[in-house]
């Protein structure tokens, strides 16, 4: 794994690490490719173009399987918003 200089946190706040190279300073328990989608980006799924719209998070379901509730109302898993 070749991750040279990076920035990390010491465990202190205010404070951090200069210089850190995973696998030589510390091991990392989850490595993972991660980007952020812009409009137009391909669905990982189906290749479809996402389309990124403003928003505000009012709360977060414990469970993103069909049905959740929120404030005791079930969520559209359409459209993430309470349903009525």
């Amino acid at each position: 794994m070749s991750s040279p200089n990076l920035v990390a946190g010491a465990n202190e706040e205010g404070w951090h690490l200069l210089d850190t190279n995973a696998g030589r300073d510390w091991r990392p328990e989850v490595v993972a490719d991660i980007v952020a989608a812009d409009d137009g980006d391909g669905c990982s799924v189906c290749g479809s173009p996402l389309r990124t719209e403003r928003g505000v998070e009012v709360a977060t379901s414990s469970s993103s399987a069909p049905g959740s509730r929120c404030f005791g109302r079930p969520i559209s898993t359409r459209t993430g918003t309470p349903s009525r």
